[in-house]
């Protein structure tokens, strides 16, 4: 029996050496094909990305070399490499030595981008920004901010944007009298409310009998508006507390703006004025005056008695801001308003300006 076993042992023994080598040939034939070849003699699976061989054609010719070898010679010269594992043999792309990967979680998608280079210190980085809206700042209710563009969508009379006229759709708020720009809150007077620009109260808010707004929207940074439960440091009214604050110049350069509406005109401008201060000015005037005097002359020219009658309004804004350090910063702000009326006859004229 022995000797039989040895003679067993003899014949299997060229196999047994040469159990672990394989043979394969290609020439320019993709690479899953040339890896079923490798399969099929070694019973080893390939695992790796579907991307990682796109586009990559395989030409070799190797016989009976063991399965290193072969993988060896068949990912030379290319950026793969491979791992034998049980029964497996993972590929996977070969990263330089200078490159990491950086696995980012965005939007429940993963994106992998490699990073170059030696990484660096960056200095310090002060991000300063306020409070989207004073409910934020405060437990109390009643709170509203009023940005620009609420403004902006207003439903307005004559193509004009008016602070007071966006506050007149907030629930609570009424206006004075129809088409005209009071409001009346929580069934309070007019007189009621608080309206403070730039820590000033503004006692006349309206023009031409509360038809248009003193505000020039083209001046305004933000809005905050309480109608109840006012904190104590806006003390002073019964009804609502209105903040008007005006832009600061900008840091960055001199730039402007300008708008064009079918009762008046605005722009304003800005800018630094040095590394540590900025100006700011906003312009905003009628042209009543302009609108009604062809008008007048048509009229006057069929009358003896000649009726005269010119109405203008204009507001100004202007602001200079210095700031001491991140923390410390103060302004200066000016606010003028005039309402120009003049009305009268040939015969006997009457002038009023205010």
């Amino acid at each position: 029996m022995k000797k039989y076993i040895i003679f067993l042992l003899i014949l299997l023994l060229p196999s047994m050496l040469t159990a672990h080598n394989i043979t394969v040939r290609a020439e320019n034939q993709p690479a899953a094909k040339v890896f079923r070849t490798i399969v099929e003699q070694t019973w080893k699976n390939f695992i790796y990305s579907s991307n990682l061989l796109q586009g990559m054609f395989i030409t070799v010719d190797i016989k009976n070399k063991p399965l290193k070898q072969v993988l060896s010679e068949i990912f030379k010269g290319t950026d793969i490499e491979y791992k034998i594992k049980g029964g497996n043999i993972i590929l996977k792309r070969h990263l330089r030595k200078r490159e990491k990967k950086r696995t980012v979680k965005r939007s429940n998608t993963l994106l992998d981008a490699p990073i170059t280079g030696t990484p660096k210190i960056l200095e310090e980085v002060v991000v300063t920004s306020r409070l989207e809206a004073p409910q934020v700042e405060t437990s109390e209710i009643g709170a509203k901010k009023l940005t620009l563009q609420e403004i902006a969508h207003t439903p307005v009379l004559l193509g004009e944007n008016y602070v007071i006229k966006a506050l007149q759709m907030e629930p609570g708020i009424s206006e004075g009298q129809e088409g005209m720009a009071g409001m009346n809150v929580h069934g309070g007077n007019a007189d009621e409310n608080l309206c403070m620009l730039d820590n000033i109260p503004i006692y006349q808010v309206n023009h031409f009998a509360g038809l248009f707004s003193a505000f020039n929207t083209e001046a305004i940074r933000y809005i905050d508006f309480f109608k109840s439960s006012i904190p104590a440091k806006y003390d002073g009214r019964l009804s609502s507390y209105l903040d008007v604050r005006t832009k600061s110049g900008s840091q960055d350069g001199h730039n402007g703006s300008a708008k064009l509406g079918l009762t008046s005109g605005a722009f304003n401008i800005n800018g630094p004025i040095g590394d540590r201060t900025t100006y700011s000015a906003a312009l905003r005037r009628s042209w009543f005056d302009l609108i009604s005097a062809p008008i007048l002359a048509i009229v006057n020219s069929s009358n003896r008695e000649k009726i005269r009658f010119r109405y203008a309004f204009m507001d100004l804004n202007a602001k200079i801001t210095h700031r001491f350090s991140n923390n410390a910063t103060a302004f200066a702000s000016v606010y003028f308003g005039d309402d120009i009326l003049k009305t009268g006859s040939s015969e006997d004229d009457y002038d009023t300006s205010g």
